[in-house]
């Protein structure tokens, strides 16, 4: 029986050992993937940053340029969303 027992042994070791090497090796594979992952979220979110402020640039462009060479119907617009913007906080402000 001692030796069932030693060759038991021996087996419960390298199948541990074994399965160690695994664990540790899909370990290291699933931190690589998701580094990976967070990379290129880190660049997606560069990427969408820089377009939101380009266009959010161009848009404030566009507005002066519309002002520069409408100043009377861009003051009765403003006017106006101002009104509407009152209407509204009143309104909300009754309830």
């Amino acid at each position: 029986m001692n030796d069932f027992s030693n060759s038991l042994s021996k087996t419960l070791q390298e199948t541990a050992t074994t399965a160690a090497s695994t664990l540790g090796a899909a370990a290291r594979e699933a931190l690589d993937h998701n580094q990976e992952a967070v990379k290129a979220g880190k660049e997606a979110v560069h990427d969408l940053a820089t377009t939101v402020q380009r266009e959010a640039l161009a848009a404030g462009e566009r507005t002066q340029r519309y002002v520069r060479d409408e100043p009377v119907k861009a003051m009765l617009m403003a006017a106006a969303a101002g009104a509407a913007l009152t209407g509204l906080l009143m309104a909300a402000k009754r309830r």
